[in-house]
């Protein structure tokens, strides 16, 4: 029976592992299909740490007592409920209606373009294992999830890459959801204290009773047994004396220290993190998910392994180890500080973005701020949306979609000829070029395709490898740092 618990707790740490990172991996596309900002993400998502900050004290303390199992699978049936409820707004408002308006114009072929087609459990439960491998998987899966249409039962003419594809972000939830209901219902099963528990303690209270030359039965061992549970009782002046214990132990409070401060630190970077991916680097939602997870796989476990090597051969003093801590955190510190000067240019777009407006050639054509970048013929410049390129007519049937007979945009004349990486200089050419959104006479109109044009941008390869060296440094101190808060 100990065997299966062990599984069974594991399978769950594995699967709740994979709840959070999941949420992260789908935060971009869930920002798309609800039009929602980062902020609000952002708020959404500190709900998570607040609840574990108010709970992780006082559960930590009253989960000693009682009947373990049952307390965590009632919260793992909370993790599970909560999973069905985070996917219960597709079902409730389906696929939104940009994606329906794109997989309308799959089908419709040719036509006028203008604008129309443009807690509680968590705490419980985690080992240092399944916080590598739990959290690993949450990437993979979201990246498999999220490279399937929101309607899996569609199939619009879109690449993966296209800043309008609409992943479904709400499988995973289901698939996690089921994962730990089901989990959750056989913690239910097991008893409060194991067999050979109760076995070891009768054998105790046998020995006590012939240490005591049989004067005193068995009987009186298991009173004085249950009367010492009745005093350990918990109470709010024993949780006092506890955290006042804990936090007088000079150690393990500058320990908890650089944790916080890490945490405080690499939070919002984590949590974001696929998206900024997306956006720094022009990846696929699915494409930021795997390289998130594989790039913490491969780090985390080699950092994980090595640091545990070390500990275990060496055994080196509690002091070494906080300072150690310490090193780790002035090391993570200097590594992202080179991470913020890597990254691809800033993208040039013609539309609504830095207080300009609309270019004279497509000023009549009533363009909404419906983003759905497109890249001209001249493979560098990047219009706002096929609106706001002056296009009057889409070929869907190729991927990806063709734009054609396009105002802004020249067969006479090549843009990126006297293109100019300012702004400025960008739109005055337009404005002279394409002073009225009528085509002149004898001249031929141009197209573009959507999505971003492509970048000679490489910068990515080097942000991984030294993403990768800073996960594994940090990770060997990972062993060593719970060792310590043990």
């Amino acid at each position: 029976m100990k065997e299966v618990y062990v599984l069974c707790y594991c399978l769950v740490g594995l699967t709740q592992g994979m709840f959070f990172t999941y949420t992260v991996s789908t935060l971009s596309t869930i920002e798309k299909r609800f039009k929602l900002t980062s902020k609000q993400t952002g708020t959404i998502l500190s709900g998570n740490d607040i609840s574990q900050v108010i709970l992780a004290m006082i559960l930590g303390y009253y989960g000693n007592y009682g009947h373990r199992p049952r307390w965590l699978g009632f919260g793992v049936l909370c993790a599970a409920v909560s999973c069905f409820v985070a996917a219960l707004p597709h079902f409730i408002y389906g696929p939104g209606q940009d994606a329906v308006d794109i997989v309308d114009a799959t089908y419709t072929g040719l036509g006028n373009l203008v604008d129309n087609v443009t807690g509680v459990a968590r705490k419980a439960t985690f080992t240092l294992l399944l916080r590598i491998l739990g959290p690993v998987l949450g990437y993979l899966v979201g990246g498999k999830c999220l490279s399937l249409w929101i309607d899996p039962s569609q199939s619009p003419n879109l690449t993966r890459k296209d800043p309008r594809w609409l992943g479904a972000w709400w499988l995973g939830y289901l698939f996690i959801g089921c994962g730990l209901l089901f989990l959750g219902s056989l913690l239910f099963f097991f008893p409060r204290k194991l067999p050979s528990t109760l076995n070891r303690e009768a054998k105790k209270a046998l020995r006590q009773a012939d240490k005591d030359n049989n004067k005193r039965g068995v009987q009186y061992f298991a009173t004085l047994a249950k009367s010492k549970k009745l005093e350990s009782k918990p109470t709010l002046a024993n949780l006092k004396k506890a955290l006042k214990r804990l936090f007088t132990n000079k150690l393990w409070v500058g320990n908890l220290f650089n944790t916080v401060v890490i945490i405080l630190a690499l939070s919002g970077y984590w949590n974001f993190k696929p998206k900024y991916l997306e956006n720094q680097f022009r990846k696929s939602a699915t494409e930021a998910n795997y390289y998130t997870g594989m790039a913490s796989f491969a780090s985390v476990v080699l950092g994980t392994g090595i640091g545990g090597a070390i500990l275990r051969w060496v055994r080196p003093r509690p002091q070494f180890v906080a300072g150690y801590n310490i090193f780790v955190t002035l090391f993570l510190t200097a590594g992202f500080i080179v991470l913020m000067f890597i990254g691809c240019p800033k993208l040039t777009m013609v539309g609504p973005v830095d207080g300009w407006s609309a270019p004279e050639c497509s000023s009549e054509c009533g363009c909404s701020e419906r983003f759905s970048p497109v890249c001209s013929q001249d493979l560098s410049t990047v219009f706002y949306s096929p609106c706001y390129a002056g296009c009057l007519t889409a070929n869907t049937s190729v991927s990806p979609m063709v734009f054609n007979e396009c105002l802004c945009i020249s067969n006479s004349s090549a843009l990126s000829a006297s293109y100019d990486n300012s702004s400025a200089l960008l739109w005055e050419s337009f404005n002279i070029s394409h002073s009225s959104p009528q085509p002149q006479a004898g001249e031929e109109l141009g197209y573009c395709t959507s999505g971003y044009c492509p970048e000679p941008c490489d910068t990515f390869f080097y942000y991984l490898i030294i993403q990768i060296i800073i996960k594994t440094v940090s990770s060997t101190g990972r062993v060593g740092s719970s060792v310590l808060h043990i």
